[in-house]
């Protein structure tokens, strides 16, 4: 078999040899290269998140020191506020002041770039009334100073503003004095706005959903505690983290 004993000395020749060493020698050298790229690309992906958390804690840190500062201010006129309405007749059946905070993101299509923390302080009083006859009666007998100047009708569906004072959108210090009209069936409308928030924490009262069946006067006032950047993590590749986990900083209230 001349043939193929030929083909087995052609690979036996020292230049085929030398161009399968050379090409194992290429081989081993983009691997061990590629290997080199992924493992500081990893450490560097490591210590950016790392200073990323060090930063969010510092910053969960000032934040708290902040609203700490803040709600000493704010807590004490709100509390006062809610013992004046508490003395008007009827007396409310609901009342309480909660601190809500959440995270707006800003956006880049419908990929998130970076986490904000804003928080408010929102105070609630409820009465049960008998129509809107009977709450307009009602808030035109509290003080202009906590349940707001007349006002127009906000137009939302079962919801009907009648005294109102600040911005109606975007952050500041707003009141409301509104009609929430009863519903009988599982969608509340705007009857669901005055409810406790998803990450509020209860500050005084005790917050609780309006009862759906009966008709309110409720009193609402909404001031801005602060609003701080977070900017983002990047412990997945594609998204932007929540630095701080979905979990607000709150400060510390007043005793």
């Amino acid at each position: 078999m001349p043939g193929i004993e030929n083909e087995w000395l052609r690979s036996r020749s020292p230049a085929t040899s030398t161009y399968r060493v050379g090409m194992a020698r290429v081989v081993e050298i983009v691997a061990k290269v590629l290997a080199a790229s992924l493992a500081v690309a990893l450490v560097l992906y490591l210590a950016i998140n790392a200073v990323g958390w060090v930063q969010a804690r510092g910053t969960r840190g000032d934040i708290n020191k902040e609203l700490t500062a803040t709600l000493a201010e704010v807590v004490p006129t709100e509390k006062a506020a809610l013992a004046r309405l508490a003395e008007s007749d009827p007396r409310p059946e609901l009342s309480w002041i909660e601190q809500d905070c959440d995270f707006p993101t800003s956006d880049a299509g419908w990929m998130v770039q970076a986490y904000s923390q804003r928080c408010t302080l929102i105070t609630m009083t409820a009465w049960p009334v008998a129509d809107q006859q009977a709450a307009a009666r009602l808030a035109d007998s509290l003080p202009v100073e906590l349940a707001g100047a007349p006002a127009e009708d906000s137009g939302l569906p079962r919801c009907v503003t009648l005294r109102a004072e600040g911005a109606r959108l975007g952050l500041g210090d707003r009141r409301e004095s509104t009609f929430v009209a009863p519903q009988d069936d599982t969608d509340y409308g705007c009857g669901n706005y005055y409810g406790p928030r998803f990450r509020a924490r209860t500050l005084a009262g005790e917050s609780s959903d309006l009862d759906p069946t009966r008709a309110w006067l409720v009193v609402r006032h909404e001031q801005e505690l602060g609003q701080w950047t977070l900017g983002c993590l990047h412990w997945s590749i594609l998204f932007c983290d929540n630095p701080f986990g979905g979990k607000p900083a709150h400060g510390e209230p007043p005793q």
